[in-house]
């Protein structure tokens, strides 16, 4: 049986029976792993840092299976497929075997369903053999799926053993990829509860593959490591605080949240959190290249999925295709240097300022932007996370037996202690609740209004933070404001830049760390960086547009594309 890297200190352990529980549902992936895809024990028992070569180089994998998984995104691969120079067995099998390894190296999948993958693919095949034609534009693509996404036939989650279910449907999004003829053959590793920006569940914990010692982001990180070791060409995954673009800026990738009704998310598992209700999740795409995230955007808008999620807006998306008035001579872009209450790490300094000069230097029209009282945003998003006193997740951990994880109970006492008028186990009343959502909307007016006083723009370019070290991640969030987004509602992008961080010397960092710290999130992140190595991590930005904007947040993109570097 294959075996997965374990790093120590572990995660905590359970009664026996419930250790025995994780062990079966952790080892009836393991057992499925081809004999000829388990990876020597010197990998596993001793690791190097970086992972992410280790398939390509394993000699495990075929020439063609390294081709297929590595020098194609999406959208080529869709057409190799429908012009009949690749078989869809050919590219499922590529990616099943490639997934396989990828999980014995970063523990990022939760299911693995391969045989019936295969089967799925070889009816693709008929199909087009038999018709000459696909069966639509992802005729033939594998797509990863995060665990708590319901799948026909597969078993879904909320990160907590008691959450786990077969779901005997699809919901309308899995749905509707299906149709567009896409192959689903892994789910992957969330955290308990899906809120963390790491990916640690009672099952085990995910490593990022550009350095094992470092976070993969959460709660889509299984996601992000089977992406960034090529075990997967697209995947989706979920985002009510940045759940998709941390993954997405740890693991080098691009990551969209779009605003609420963009996507379908009818049918979904709902996380045990009241925030919904005024912080929707959003489910959205991570992938390779800037016109993959558009091609099967634009493919799901293309179906009317407003006909079968009643809350999805019929708005025409038109992304990479244009948007009428928006072109390089016109596009304002907003430059964030920081949220004010976090300073960014010098290697995200220096990255932000690359960025700047890149686009200033190719003729685009830059200004600065600040986003408004920061604090205060933070502040309105804990207290809307606390409304029940945290009572439900609470409630699931005992229900299931499961340890809570340091990290898990550090993050809920600092978002206490953000709500003044919340308490652990302090359920608000009607009364509270509605002032609290009385107080998101007038945050969205505030803001709304700045950006406009801040010049328009048409887009804004924040930072992002690179990986941090497991049992830190959640610690530097800030950095990366991803839940003002939420809050506010607005589309928001990660995208990949050419940049990694470096070696602690290769930075002027005196001044950052002898600073003093702006908040309690700010001394945080700056400890993390005294204390830690980041070495190699990439480092991505963030892309915002205003409200429902989904299509000139996309254009934009392509407008910066090659200012950029951009995949």
């Amino acid at each position: 049986m294959a075996k997965i890297i374990s790093l120590k200190p572990d995660f905590p352990k359970g009664d026996a029976e419930f250790e025995a529980e994780r062990k079966k549902i952790v080892d009836d992936v393991l057992n499925k792993i081809p004999k000829d895809l388990i990876l020597p024990d010197n990998i596993i028992n001793e690791p190097p840092p970086r992972v992410i070569d280790i398939p390509r180089d394993s000699g495990l994998l075929t020439k063609q299976e390294i081709e297929i998984t590595e020098n194609y995104d999406l959208v080529g691969i869709a057409k190799e497929i429908a012009e009949r120079r690749l078989t869809s067995v050919d590219v499922t099998k590529a990616f099943c075997r490639r997934a396989a390894i990828a999980h014995q190296l970063t523990f990022c999948l939760t299911e693995f369903y391969m045989s019936e993958a295969l089967s799925q693919a070889q009816l693709l095949d008929d199909h087009l053999a038999t018709t000459g034609k696909v069966v639509g534009p992802l005729h033939g693509i594998p797509i990863s799926i995060k665990e708590m996404i319901p799948v026909r036939d597969q078993i879904c989650s909320l990160g907590l053993k008691v959450t786990r279910e077969v779901k005997k449907e699809d919901c309308v999004a899995t749905a509707i990829l299906r149709e567009l003829g896409a192959v689903f053959y892994v789910k992957t590793h969330q955290p308990a509860a899906v809120f963390s920006v790491e990916s640690t569940s009672f099952l085990g914990r995910t490593l990022n593959p550009y350095n094992i010692h470092l976070a993969p982001g959460g709660s889509s990180g299984g996601e992000g490591a089977l992406l960034a070791m090529r075990g997967s060409i697209f995947g989706f995954g979920t985002d009510i605080g940045g759940s998709i673009r941390m993954p997405a800026s740890f693991c080098g990738l691009y990551g969209l949240k779009g605003s609420d009704g963009f996507l379908p998310i009818e049918g979904m598992l709902s996380g045990p959190f009241p925030a919904g209700m005024f912080v929707p999740g959003i489910l959205g795409p991570l992938g390779h290249s800037l016109r993959d995230v558009d091609f099967v955007v634009r493919c799901m808008r293309e179906v009317k999925p407003w006909l079968r999620d009643q809350d999805v807006i019929p708005r025409p998306y038109m992304g990479l295709e244009g948007v009428e008035g928006l072109s390089k001579e016109t596009l304002s872009i907003g430059i964030m240097s920081d949220y004010g209450n976090v300073q960014p790490q010098p290697p995200v300094k220096e990255a932000m300022d690359w960025v700047n000069e890149q686009l200033t230097k190719d003729g685009f029209k830059v200004l600065p932007y600040k986003f408004p009282d920061p604090q205060k945003a933070h502040k309105l998003y804990s207290a809307l996370l606390s409304m029940d006193g945290w009572t439900a997740i609470r409630s699931a951990f005992a229900a299931g037996r499961e340890p809570t994880f340091p990290v898990f109970e550090e993050l809920v006492k600092q978002l206490l202690a953000e709500s003044p008028d919340a308490a652990e186990g302090k359920e608000s009343s009607a009364l509270a609740i509605a002032d609290l959502k009385w107080q998101r909307d007038v945050l969205r007016a505030e803001v709304l209004a700045d950006w406009i006083a801040q010049g328009d723009p048409d887009i804004v370019i924040a930072p992002m933070s690179p990986a941090a070290p497991h049992d830190t991640a959640d610690l530097v969030k800030s950095v990366s404001g991803t839940h003002y987004w939420n809050l506010v509602d607005y589309p928001a992008f990660v995208v990949p830049i050419p940049i990694n961080v470096g070696g602690k010397g290769s930075y002027k960092a005196k001044e950052y760390e002898e600073v003093e710290p702006r908040s309690k999130a700010d001394e945080d992140t700056k400890e993390i960086w005294k204390n830690h190595d980041m070495e190699g991590a990439p480092i991505c930005v963030q892309i915002i547009a205003k409200r429902r904007m989904e299509s000139e947040l996309i254009a934009a993109a392509g407008l910066i594309q090659k200012a950029l570097w951009l995949p």
